[in-house]
């Protein structure tokens, strides 16, 4: 599933709403840059199992409430640090 036509507010409502968790929104952006980088050429290095194991922990954390994107800004911070890499 591709989340790429949803805003960013419509991602913090699914994800306060639980009706995805951060490691499926993190495995859906991971799927769709496998299958554009091959084309866009966007990435010098995509730390996959970091991601899943970073969104993971998020949804681990059962006292943790998602309440202003938490689980999105991470995954951000993380597709930023590997553009900047």
């Amino acid at each position: 599933m591709s989340f790429n036509h949803k805003t960013i507010e419509e991602l913090h409502d699914l994800l306060v709403s639980k009706e995805i968790s951060a490691t499926e929104l993190t495995q859906a952006t991971l799927d769709d840059i496998k299958a554009r980088e091959e084309a866009v050429n966007a990435f010098v290095t995509v730390a996959e199992e970091a991601a899943l194991r970073k969104q993971k922990a998020i949804d681990e954390k059962e006292s943790m409430q998602i309440t202003s994107c938490q689980g999105f800004h991470s995954l951000s911070k993380t597709i930023s640090q590997q553009m900047a890499s």
